[in-house]
């Protein structure tokens, strides 16, 4: 493809570099996490909260794949409003992430109480084998014997404060109540969140006029986000878990490289489609966007 030169940019010809971007990411993080577990075995004197992080760093990976590669599937569809959700659920998994790369006792901590949070929420549930409640009494029982200090809350950090303490502070901003936020975190978790939770703020994109009381036409093709944009920003979060566990294990960059170029054309093509004019620059061996 030839984005550089205005051939081939078209929505479905970059839809699918998109996809095809994505599934090169999944694969490297499939193998990323299976060398999380090669290092933690093969450094066996490491630290019950280091190993503790690197279970994290597998488990939330493997999180990322699976949500990934449902995105992927739906893509095709052009259902906007589901890849959103699964864009979310990304993008929480790589700021969990890399939180717990960075803050290992608040990992330790959610991790040894597995336990409790299991307890709190499968004991209200409605059983219907018989037994399991009590058996589900008699685990957390024995657990809390032994870590009398701890409950489903501890090591607990809402996802807000994780994405501020992953931030650089260049980045964060402060609305007119005093809350922090960064227009990221605004854009990918919180305003995606709309979807999840199916906010009032999106009336407007299932009646197409809202202000016309005699008016009951449904508009359930318009969507605030479209797919080039979620999936441009699942790439950024697939990438970054990438760069951040290869920063915290010494993995290098070698499987990122390969995939530079395309990151550069696919980041440029969907810029030019949403009306901006971004360029790309060759700078020896790397691939660089230029505005203007």
């Amino acid at each position: 493809m030839k984005y550089e030169q205005g051939e081939d940019l078209t929505f479905d010809s970059v839809l699918a570099d998109l996809l095809d971007l994505l599934a090169k990411w999944v694969a490297v993080i499939r193998t990323t996490v299976v060398d999380i577990g090669e290092f933690e075995k093969s450094h066996p004197a490491r630290s019950k909260r280091d190993k503790i992080v690197g279970r994290w760093q597998m488990y939330l990976g493997t999180m990322i794949v699976k949500a990934a590669e449902g995105i992927a599937a739906i893509a095709p569809s052009r259902n906007v409003r589901a890849m959103t959700i699964l864009m979310r659920a990304v993008y929480e998994y790589q700021t969990r992430a890399e939180f717990f790369l960075k803050n290992p006792n608040e990992a330790r901590e959610q991790f040894l109480s597995i336990p409790a949070r299991r307890y709190a929420a499968l004991a209200k549930m409605a059983h219907r084998t018989p037994g399991v409640a009590p058996q589900l009494s008699a685990e957390y029982l024995g657990w809390k014997g032994t870590n009398a200090k701890r409950d489903e809350w501890s090591g607990e950090v809402k996802v807000t404060q994780m994405h501020l303490k992953n931030s650089e502070a260049s980045k964060i901003k402060t609305d007119k109540d005093g809350h922090k936020y960064t227009e990221d975190f605004v854009t990918v978790y919180g305003t995606a969140s709309w979807y999840v939770h199916a906010a009032p703020t999106l009336f407007p994109e299932v009646f197409r006029k809202l202000d016309d009381e005699a008016n009951w036409e449904l508009a359930e093709d318009y969507n605030y986000f479209d797919s080039l944009t979620v999936l441009s920003s699942v790439n950024a979060s697939l990438a970054k878990f990438v760069l951040e566990v290869a920063k915290a294990y010494g993995f290098g960059g070698t499987r990122m490289q390969p995939l530079q170029e395309q990151v550069a054309r696919t980041v440029g093509a969907v810029a030019t489609l949403h009306g901006q004019k971004v360029t790309l620059v060759k700078d020896g061996r790397v691939w660089r966007l230029a505005l203007g």
